[in-house]
């Protein structure tokens, strides 16, 4: 019996020790010294100590005291998970889940689905996906909705945010603004109004167009401006997108793809200029003291209707000269 606690004892001993240890470790992780904390865990690691195991895990898969090395992370989190750590069970399959080195769905729905059993939120979270998605197991709505609120009710931001989206869309499950409210407010802080939300959605949803529009303009005028790159820019000048608005106001100047529009370009550059663009408000100013403006033509036809009034002048001068000539002759021939 003696013998007995006696080895008890040392067992207890040697825990205290290697947990003291640990929490130096720790301490110096906290601290950001991190070699230290890798010099503490490294000799608890090896002697398999699970939270030291973690610790090593996240050095490595971070490159903090050491260099960033997914293998050796990976290694550690495995023989911390083997010993039932939930976090290191979530690592583990964070890494089935999103490095191709090691993508496994089935593997990585197994080690969230032990560390969600133990009730960690991550875990929780992003098993609720998989069930979502059905990835490494059959697709299941109700078992991710169930795990969503697991986790959102431990303020899981992520879970809030799947919960707010699927009440409110009523896309996925019914409808419900009771519960969009609740999550709203957790997420934002702020009053939930149904009508502003989705009015604000669809003008993130016109912006997020335009910019796309915008984009596929620039794609086609690589070469030069043409009628598709045009027509996108115009879309999103249309859609208010202000880079947008003055281009279209100076291809309806340069008639760029466009026939000259004097009334199109005073309308582009004033949509640009009043949202504030420097560019567009300069433009216009300049356009408004220019001889296109006055004239309502292009600067090209303002140059070729001068050049014909002066050729007519010319002209005109050149048959007056000749008509004073000729009668100059014939007067000398009748004398």
């Amino acid at each position: 019996m003696k013998k007995l606690s006696l080895y008890i004892f040392l067992i207890l001993m040697v825990c205290n020790v290697g947990f003291a240890d640990f929490e130096k470790g720790l301490k110096a992780y906290e601290n950001e010294k991190y070699k230290k904390a890798f010099k503490e865990w490294k000799p608890l690691a090896e002697d398999g100590l699970e939270n030291a195991q973690l610790g090593l895990g996240h050095l490595y898969k971070r490159g903090k005291g050491v260099s960033l090395n997914h293998k050796k992370a990976f290694k550690w989190y495995q023989l911390a998970a083997d010993q039932g750590n939930a976090q290191a069970q979530y690592h583990l399959a964070f890494y089935y889940l999103n490095f191709n080195e090691y993508k496994n769905n089935d593997l990585a729905f197994k080690w969230f689905k032990l560390s969600a059993d133990q009730g960690y939120v991550r875990s929780q979270s992003n098993l609720a996906f998989m069930y979502e998605e059905g990835l490494g197991v059959e697709k299941n709505i109700n078992e991710a909705i169930k795990l969503y609120h697991l986790a959102a009710e431990k303020d899981d931001f992520l879970s809030q945010f799947k919960l707010y989206k699927f009440y409110e869309d009523g896309k996925v499950i019914a409808q419900d603004l009771v519960q969009a409210k609740k999550w709203y407010e957790l997420i934002y802080k702020e009053d939930y109004d149904y009508e502003k939300v989705q009015a604000e959605r669809q003008e993130d949803a016109i912006k997020t167009k335009a910019k796309k529009l915008y984009r596929e303009g620039l794609k086609e005028s690589d070469d030069s401006i043409n009628y598709f790159a045009v027509h996108k820019f115009k879309e999103a000048a249309d859609l208010g997108h202000m880079e947008s608005q003055y281009l279209v106001g100076l291809m309806y100047r340069g008639g760029m793809g466009v026939k000259f529009d004097s009334d199109q370009v005073e309308k582009y550059l004033k949509l640009a200029a009043n949202q504030g663009h420097k560019k567009a408000k300069m433009s216009l100013a300049a356009y408004y003291e220019s001889a296109t403006y006055k004239n309502k033509k292009p600067t090209g036809e303002i140059f070729l209707s001068g050049y014909i009034i002066l050729g007519i002048f010319l002209f005109g001068i050149a048959w007056l000269v000749i008509v004073f000539v000729r009668e100059y002759f014939e007067k000398r021939k009748t004398k």
